[in-house]
């Protein structure tokens, strides 16, 4: 699931129509790195441990930015929102499935 998440935020960051969400899904795609890598840990029974995440506090400016840049977009934003969705919806899966074994 988080090797799936990485790959997926790292082609939404490809595809991204502007540089601040494409700087915003490659942070995501190296947060689900960070987990698929204490995750694995795990799997070869040694200690795995989930690396403090920045996330929230580098993406809220870059967010911020992108309300702030008249020039971006929205039609072309709005082409990609299945795109989104989808990244947000294995996001959910993810997490339901990790509550579900915890």
């Amino acid at each position: 699931q988080e090797k799936q998440c990485t790959d997926r935020f790292r082609a939404l960051a490809a595809e991204a129509p502007t540089r601040g969400l494409q700087e915003l899904f490659t942070l995501l795609a190296v947060e689900e790195q960070k987990h698929f890598d204490a995750v694995d840990g795990l799997r070869r029974l040694c200690t795995g441990t989930l690396a403090q995440s920045r996330l929230l506090g580098t993406a809220k400016p870059l967010i911020e930015a992108l309300q702030a840049d008249l020039n971006v977009s929205l039609s072309r934003m709005k082409q990609q929102l299945p795109a989104y969705i989808s990244a947000r919806d294995v996001e959910a899966q993810t997490r339901d499935e990790y509550l579900q074994r915890a």
